[in-house]
Order: C-alpha cells, then sequence, then structure tokens
C-alpha cells in the first residue's frame, strides 16, 4: 500500500514539476511574444481580421494560463496531505 501511495506521490511531483514548467513558458515566452505582435499590428494599423486573429491568441494563451494555475493549486493542495 505504501509503494502505491509512493508512486501517486511521484507521479503528482512529475506533474506538478510539468506544469510548472508550461506556466514558465507561457509566462516568460508566448505570453510576451503574443503581447509584442499585438503591439505591432496596432502600430502598424493591421487589418482587422489579422488583429482579432491575434487578440483571440492572446485570450487562448491568458485562458490556458489560468487552467494551469489552477491545475498547479490543485497539485499543491493533493501534496500537503
Amino acid at each position: 500500500m505504501e509503494e502505491k501511495q509512493t508512486v501517486v506521490q511521484e507521479n503528482a511531483l512529475q506533474v506538478l514539476h510539468d506544469t510548472l514548467q508550461k506556466i514558465e513558458g507561457l509566462r516568460c515566452f508566448h505570453i510576451p511574444i503574443a503581447a509584442k505582435v499585438n503591439e505591432q499590428y496596432e502600430e502598424a494599423e493591421i487589418d482587422g481580421y489579422f488583429m482579432e486573429q491575434q487578440k483571440l491568441q492572446m485570450q487562448k494563451l491568458l485562458d490556458l494560463l489560468a487552467q494551469l494555475e489552477a491545475k498547479l493549486e490543485r497539485l499543491q493542495q493533493r501534496l500537503r496531505f
């Protein structure tokens, strides 16, 4: 029984690590790039369709970040027990 619990904890730690890496990637790379592209599109007064697509992409990234942060919180709570 204890061995099974250890395996479950190890898996949870791996998922926690992976989730943290994904969050870091979004915060440090993907979201800043999307924000810069949005800024460049606005400065260049790019056509509305392309601007809308870029805004949708940014919203998807922000939604994914929120989901991953919620997942991280659940994992941290699970590992505290």
